[in-house]
């Protein structure tokens, strides 16, 4: 157990030392290729919640998801990412 513990330690400050360096290198608009595009999006889906619930009306996935029941077990799965690169 107390092994375990040092090893967690140990990882955990070697992630900080890491960050902290890692987290100097300044990164501005030039950082980025001519022509790159910052976007953003989001569902409704995911952050309304279910459409029997606080009066709200079903959507247009609510529609799809009781059309198709299939695809449902995928009507609660929220999956987020990102995603950068940077030469």
């Amino acid at each position: 157990m107390k092994m375990e513990f040092r090893f967690v330690l140990f990882l955990v400050a070697l992630i900080s030392f890491l960050a902290y360096f890692e987290g100097s290198t300044a990164l501005n608009r030039t950082s980025f290729p001519e022509g790159f595009v910052f976007g953003a999006a989001s569902s409704a889906y995911q952050y309304e919640g279910a459409a029997s619930a606080d009066g709200r009306k079903p959507s247009i996935w609510d529609t799809f998801v009781r059309l198709y029941p299939g695809i449902s077990q995928h009507a609660f799965v929220l999956n987020r990412c990102w995603r950068f690169r940077i030469n």
